[in-house]
């Protein structure tokens, strides 16, 4: 028997973590850690996802522009688009500017 999740697995939101910085490659400087998969994360008073990708130090406002990209407006860095690259039935969702929240296609 298949038992279906309401979260995405752990090695979903690693892919998602992997397209956020194939995206924003150019702006990990060195001994920058980067955006990083968080566990449970909360902001604030909001409810918590399962897995979240952090990054408070990444380009101005980056998570509106995951996956899909375009131009950042602090700087005006184009970031690509990497849809492509999410695992089928993940997406992002921004929480805020600098953390995404991933979330699984309702079936």
């Amino acid at each position: 028997m298949i038992v279906k999740t309401q979260h995405p697995t752990k090695a979903q939101a690693t892919k998602v973590l992997a397209a956020v910085r194939a995206q924003c490659k150019g702006s990990i400087l060195p001994g920058d850690t980067g955006p990083q998969l968080v566990r449970d994360w909360k902001f604030y008073d909001w409810d918590s996802t399962r897995w979240s990708i952090v990054w408070e130090e990444g380009p101005y406002q980056w998570t509106y522009l995951f996956p899909h990209g375009g131009i950042e407006e602090e700087f005006g860095s184009r970031l690509k688009d990497v849809s492509d690259r999410l695992p089928a039935g993940v997406w992002a969702e921004a929480c805020n500017s600098f953390a995404l929240s991933v979330h699984l296609d309702d079936v």
